[in-house]
């Protein structure tokens, strides 16, 4: 595909940089509406941003000393939501975002389901 319009997003799927440091990133498809990445093909949108919840999900981790469960999300001011702890304690936080402690209330419900099995788990 050439002159390709390409925007700097990393792939969700393929983030992992290739062997020669460059990492595959998000153009417009040929197809209407779609993303496309070299290596893992197209994407509808709606399936781009399931793959972008699932990693922030993923990325997210309770702050060391306040990793007390249940977890629940909870909405604060306009779109900022945390994950509370069993004291009310927004705990948040993200891996590859140190100091990033605020999501969406969307997120922040897939976070606490995540980290509540995680606990019925041990």
């Amino acid at each position: 595909m050439e002159n390709k319009s390409c925007e700097i997003t990393a792939c969700p799927k393929c983030y992992v940089p290739n062997r020669d440091g460059t990492i595959n990133v998000l153009c417009a498809s040929e197809k209407p509406g779609n993303v496309h990445c070299d290596s893992c093909g197209d994407y509808t949108i709606d399936e781009l941003n399931k793959l972008l919840i699932d990693a922030m999900v993923d990325d997210a981790l309770p702050s060391e000393h306040f990793a007390f469960g249940p977890y629940r999300a909870e909405h604060f001011a306009y779109d900022n939501s945390g994950v509370m702890n069993k004291n009310g304690f927004n705990c948040l936080s993200f891996k590859s975002k140190p100091g990033a402690v605020f999501t969406t209330i969307e997120i922040a419900e897939k976070i606490a389901e995540k980290w509540n099995n995680d606990l019925l788990s041990k």
